[in-house]
């Protein structure tokens, strides 16, 4: 008997997805983002378990994959250095995993606000057209907004089936926050709520978990607990012998994030690219000397978000990503 081939479409909500790519990367553990094609692979998988008569996934093919999101215009992107640099490598990522973008201009809104405007209405469009004219059997839609009941409904009516692949995440310090439509969830006939999937100890070695992050070599969330970190001189030991000095050459940036709780940061570079992971072990002492400490022993508890620093770029010798070592705060007759 000959397996039936099955056809599903993908469908981002771009922003929601960069919401819960941001979270993975500053916000948890694993600081990794998702891999748009470890992503597809679980899609497949999971797809034919729920297709039922023992469908194998070599059977189920990704065959639409769209991303639809606002986009600032290119002279405003040079409030916020190295921003057009991130955006041209995430479209490299998509391009690499087949995903046709969408982008649609940000509209200002009365208050002197920019917002998305349309995209929802483009992606209900064409999400409607490929389950009409291309035959697609399943539906995966990216997304947590409960305007979208009404196409999942449509979507049902015509015989897809519909996926709504969700998040429910917060950072420590509740900045950052992902919800999806209770609404939404109700509407499909297959929610998956992936930080469930993600966190059970029971899959932390599945290799199709693990895949959903850009590098599998970065810690399990099991294994980076805040109850399993070392403390105070073992643990500063533990992240030194884990990197090395690329030079001597001095960088610039801005710390971009410091979570709550935590003990390390971001900065992002003036320079552009990737932001930098440092540990609060890689703060120079000598910033304890040039602020009123009050009380404060370690120098890293005087950083604050949007200071300006400089930095030496460093190798994590595990995972190969360039740190910033030797913070150390400065001040600039120019706004950073």
């Amino acid at each position: 008997m000959t397996q039936h081939t099955i056809r599903i479409g993908v469908f981002y909500d771009g922003s929601y997805f960069a919401l819960v790519s941001d979270y993975y990367r500053y916000h948890h553990p694993r600081q990794a983002r998702i891999s748009i094609a470890g992503f597809h692979d679980f899609l497949r998988h999971e797809i034919a378990n729920r297709a039922g008569e023992d469908t194998p996934s070599r059977f189920c093919h990704i065959v639409e994959a769209h991303y639809y999101r606002g986009r600032f215009a290119a002279e405003d992107t040079d409030r916020e250095p190295g921003r057009l640099l991130r955006e041209r490598k995430f479209d490299d990522a998509l391009m690499k995993a087949r995903v046709t973008t969408h982008f649609m201009p940000m509209a200002a809104v009365s208050d002197g606000r920019v917002r998305e405007r349309g995209i929802d209405v483009l992606l209900t469009l064409d999400a409607h057209e490929a389950a009409i004219s291309k035959k697609i059997d399943f539906i995966v839609l990216v997304t947590g907004d409960g305007d979208f009941v009404p196409l999942a409904e449509r979507l049902n009516s015509l015989n897809c089936s519909v996926v709504v692949a969700a998040w429910d995440v917060q950072s420590a310090s509740g900045d950052l926050s992902v919800r999806t439509a209770q609404a939404l969830l109700d509407a499909v006939p297959h929610p998956i709520m992936m930080q469930t999937i993600i966190e059970d100890r029971v899959r932390r070695s599945d290799p199709l978990v693990n895949g959903l992050f850009m590098d599998s070599r970065f810690r399990s969330p099991t294994s980076d607990s805040p109850r399993s970190k070392p403390h105070g001189g073992e643990q500063m030991r533990s992240h030194s012998e884990e990197v090395s000095s690329q030079g001597d050459e001095t960088d610039t940036g801005v710390i971009v994030n410091l979570p709550s709780g935590r003990d390390f940061g971001f900065i992002a570079p003036d320079r552009g690219g990737e932001n930098l992971f440092f540990h609060s072990s890689w703060v120079h002492p000598d910033l304890l000397m040039s602020e009123e400490t009050d009380g404060i022993t370690e120098p890293f508890q005087l950083l604050s978000v949007g200071d300006c620093v400089e930095f030496k770029i460093g190798e994590n010798s595990k995972t190969g990503q360039p740190i910033a070592m030797d913070v150390t705060f400065v001040e600039r007759p120019v706004v950073c």
